[in-house]
């Protein structure tokens, strides 16, 4: 069976106040379509019939009462890492390293940027540049100040297949109740820091990391998940994974988890905030047919 990732394109928002800058990046959603090929002695993928299939897959990942599925999905073209990234004029594909920044200004050496915001009066500018002479761009989105999410997160990160670092220091989490596929297929990265989001309000995490298969390491010792309700593939297909710090993550509220740790290595080093917590992904590595050692921090 091959598994392929069919997206389709949202809509990019910047919405700014008048004391802050919201990101709003209502981008793409995605879900996974197997088809099977063994006879087909082809990797071709019938991207209509993936299309046609998206809806009824997407219900998969979202638990009753949630819609995982933009208005617009099958409507628009499928996105991969040849498409634009934030509607500017590089692709996903060609990214290396992404930073949000907490000042818009625009060194003289860059090389493109392009208005992000909404109005269209420059309040929040992406801007890109190729340091290391690799052909692939480090981006840096920023505001004054920095930049505030919005409450739908989803695929905001998704696609960008060459990334290995990002530095989200300055983008504010705190008002995030969606946080679906926001990483998924960050392909490269192998490292990753979340210890500064605000995760109090995230209510849905389906597919957050899914097919970041080289991820190592990470910390996500910052969320907190009171009001988290689906996990659904959360780290699917994270096979490389080795260290896993979930330290204030809580799972009481959470009704939706299929296949949460589906595809983690056995034998992976998990941190958990008590013995609750625990349990909880004990059982989920053993859904898994995995092994963990798990300890409470």
């Amino acid at each position: 069976m091959k598994k392929w990732k069919f997206i389709g394109l949202i809509i990019l928002l910047v919405l700014i106040t008048s004391t802050t800058i919201y990101a709003v990046t209502t981008l793409y959603d995605a879900v996974e379509v197997e088809y099977d090929n063994s006879n087909s002695g082809t990797e071709e993928t019938d991207v209509q019939g993936a299309l046609d299939e998206l809806y009824e897959l997407s219900k998969n990942h979202c638990p009753d009462g949630y819609v995982c599925k933009s208005s617009m999905m099958g409507e628009s073209e499928v996105q991969n890492a040849n498409s634009p990234f934030l509607n500017g004029p590089i692709t996903r594909g060609t990214i290396e390293s992404v930073r949000i920044s907490n000042t818009k200004a625009v060194p003289g050496t860059v090389l493109g940027s392009w208005d992000v915001s909404e109005s269209q009066n420059e309040s929040v500018i992406a801007y890109y540049s190729d340091n290391d002479s690799d052909g692939l761009y480090e981006v840096v989105i920023g505001g004054e100040g920095g930049v505030s999410a919005p409450s739908d997160c989803r695929q905001l990160f998704n696609g960008l297949t060459n990334v290995t670092s990002f530095n989200l220091m300055y983008f504010d989490t705190s008002s995030v109740t969606n946080m679906s596929y926001m990483f998924s297929n960050c392909s490269s990265l192998e490292t990753l820091d979340l210890s500064s989001f605000d995760t109090s309000k995230v209510e849905l995490m389906n597919d957050m990391f899914v097919y970041c298969n080289k991820l190592v390491s990470l910390d996500l010792s910052s969320f907190e998940t009171t009001s988290l309700v689906s996990a659904n593939y959360m780290f699917h297909d994270n096979r490389n994974l080795t260290n896993l710090d979930i330290r204030n993550m809580t799972f009481d509220s959470v009704s939706s988890y299929t296949n949460m740790l589906y595809g983690v290595k056995s034998g992976v080093n998990i941190i958990v905030k008590n013995s609750a917590s625990k349990t909880f992904i004990e059982a989920r590595l053993r859904d898994a047919g995995g092994t963990g050692n798990v300890v409470i921090a």
